[in-house]
């Protein structure tokens, strides 16, 4: 099973169960990611995980930015603040950092609370400490700069609020002051895809949602996602996830 690539704005952590799972930065090979490692993503980061039913990959996100400068730049943050910068290129942690990080997992709660805010610097803290790693993609292309940062923040936050509509590019283009072909050099080069194609993978990828958790028919979401028609849906679907809507839905019914 393919889960879409997903660029988010804040850093990510990974922990691959069971069986492990393989993973795909940007345009790089894929890289397989073991049980018992720890994948850090910085943000801005577009990844894919490939794996199968069987496998299961815990994550964390991790929002700093959320604490203003004030907090992040004083001295306590400086390794951390390294750790960001390297994580662009993917950083797998393995032996004493990685078990550490698996062994308090179980206690944190995806809640606010004083708690969990300490936990998630002491994971930061023990990952920046550590030289137990492999940097799985030199060269990953990560937006740095402010006027890149905010290119990636407009455009991901336009298709998730446009995704049941029609999304046209020009408009697109337009918010963020750019002619067509120069966003779509840009989208391609952050986005590890052409434009169209990206929307066409999100609303697949909303489609295996719906597919999951609803008893919509194909029609319903067709139309709910703005497809010319249910049989362009099932053809679209078809070549993306290489199964039937119909097999997906059954398969994940049984899981």
């Amino acid at each position: 099973m393919h889960h879409n690539a997903h660029f988010h704005p804040y850093s990510q952590l990974l922990l691959p169960q069971a069986e492990g799972t393989h993973i795909v930065l940007g345009q790089q090979q894929r890289h397989r990611l073991d049980t018992g490692s720890v994948l850090f993503l910085s943000p801005f980061v577009l990844y894919q995980l490939l794996h199968t039913e069987t496998s299961r990959v815990d994550a964390l996100s991790i929002h700093l930015n959320r604490l203003g400068a004030e907090f992040t730049g004083t001295p306590y943050f400086r390794r951390i603040n390294r750790l960001m910068g390297k994580g662009s290129s993917g950083l797998l942690f393995y032996g004493e950092a990685a078990a550490y990080i698996r062994q308090i997992w179980p206690d944190l709660q995806n809640v606010f609370s004083m708690r969990h805010m300490l936990a998630v610097f002491d994971i930061l803290d023990t990952l920046s400490r550590s030289s137990e790693f492999d940097i799985l993609a030199a060269g990953q292309p990560v937006p740095t700069r402010s006027r890149e940062i905010e290119f990636c923040l407009i455009v991901e936050e336009f298709i998730g609020q446009h995704l049941n509509d029609t999304v046209p590019i020009a408009e697109v283009a337009a918010l963020t002051h750019l002619s067509v072909s120069n966003f779509n050099q840009k989208f391609k080069h952050f986005f590890g895809k052409p434009f169209h194609s990206y929307i066409l993978s999100k609303k697949i990828e909303a489609t295996c949602y719906l597919l999951k958790t609803t008893d919509l028919s194909l029609q319903e979401i067709a139309e709910r996602l703005n497809f010319n028609s249910a049989s362009h849906l099932l053809t679209t679907f078809k070549r993306i996830k290489k199964t039937t809507p119909g097999e997906y839905r059954l398969s994940h019914s049984k899981a």
